[in-house]
């Protein structure tokens, strides 16, 4: 009886201690997962900044600004139509205009990843062609 529960007893210890390594394991897994997380986050902070910074010193330079800087500083690069209009919000806030000036409305409900992309492989300059031309032609493709 007593070799028995001795055996119990390190078949305890044993599946005690595995339940701990495994349990470790799951820990320092979800722990460089979250760091994974933040670091990407931290990168795509750092991308929006400079986006932004960029167009706010053309505006404030008077060198460039509305949709045609818009399309200039590379917008796509950042991957979500969330995050562009994050930016773009941003950009509104530090110069006191909104760069898509009196078409605003008409990108309201776009997708902004696909807009830039479409310009950028158009080389569609906003001096020469309107937001809304751009749409009707995005929309017949």
């Amino acid at each position: 009886m007593e070799v028995i529960i001795g055996i119990i007893g390190i078949l305890v210890a044993i599946g005690t201690y595995l339940a701990g390594v495994r349990q470790g394991r799951k820990q320092e897994k979800e722990r460089r997962e979250h760091e994974w997380e933040m670091e990407r986050d931290r990168r795509r902070h750092e991308l929006v900044s400079k986006v932004v910074d960029e167009y706010v010193d053309m505006v404030r330079r008077n060198f460039d600004g509305g949709p045609h800087a818009l399309a200039r500083v590379g917008l796509e690069q950042l991957g979500k139509d969330k995050i562009i209009r994050e930016a773009i919000n941003e950009m509104k806030v530090r110069t006191g205009r909104d760069p898509w000036g009196r078409d605003s409305e008409l990108v309201a409900e776009i997708d902004l990843v696909e807009f830039f992309k479409y310009v950028r492989e158009h080389s569609i300059d906003f001096f020469m062609t309107s937001i809304k031309e751009v749409l009707e032609k995005i929309k017949k493709e």
